[in-house]
């Protein structure tokens, strides 16, 4: 493998992941910055914190200075319970008043509201989870590779899969496809994106092998 640096003991390695992924944070010049951006402008700003409990930055403390600003979060990502629906948010008051008018009785299913009061129990999970995301950054600079250090990032492969489309049996297929290349990966080479439209290019985009041929 080409690397862009001689490798680099795997303790040091370590200790650089976490720093450049726990020094991140808004400052209080960026967030009057980022305030007087919103308040520039008549229309109303969200901002999707759905990675707020791994980067631990937020800009929720800015709602109640802001009229036209509200902020998301889920339970989608560090919960993994995307399939339930379920989150909250940070409103200003007017706001909060007119969504309590229009929203639908019994919005939250109970499986949501069970899932909501054990917190404690997914917290485990997700500093499991924030736990492999640095020994992955580790090991990239254990390898002397370069990486763009993004805290909130939790993707290393996505897989565009509508869960609402497919039967049981296309999800085992995909598990089996995924394991064969597991096998077999030693000797798969890159592919490159020859022609893809502009929006959900994963879907329909055009692939080609990078070097020649898919396998050595």
């Amino acid at each position: 493998m080409n690397r862009d640096k001689p490798f680099e003991p795997r303790s040091r390695a370590r200790r650089r992941a976490l720093q450049a992924l726990y020094q991140w944070q808004i400052t209080g010049q960026e967030a009057s910055e980022i305030l007087g951006q919103f308040k520039a402008v008549q229309d109303m700003n969200g901002v999707d914190e759905a990675y707020f409990e791994f980067s631990n930055s937020t800009i929720a403390n800015l709602v109640p200075s802001c009229p036209n600003l509200i902020v998301l979060r889920t339970f989608s990502k560090w919960a993994g319970l995307a399939g339930l629906r379920i989150g909250y948010g940070f409103f200003p008051i007017e706001i909060a008043g007119y969504l309590m008018k229009i929203k639908q009785p019994y919005n939250a299913n109970a499986a949501a509201q069970a899932a909501e009061a054990q917190r404690q129990r997914f917290e485990a999970a997700r500093l499991k989870l924030a736990h492999e995301v640095t020994s992955a950054y580790a090991e990239y600079y254990h390898l002397g590779r370069r990486i763009a250090v993004v805290r909130d990032n939790m993707e290393l492969v996505r897989l565009a899969f509508p869960r609402r489309v497919y039967t049981q049996s296309h999800v085992d297929y995909l598990a089996e496809v995924l394991l064969h290349v597991n096998t077999i990966k030693t000797t798969v080479r890159g592919v490159r994106i020859t022609d893809s439209p502009p929006v959900l290019r994963h879907f329909t985009a055009r692939l080609e092998p990078a070097h020649g041929s898919l396998f050595i």
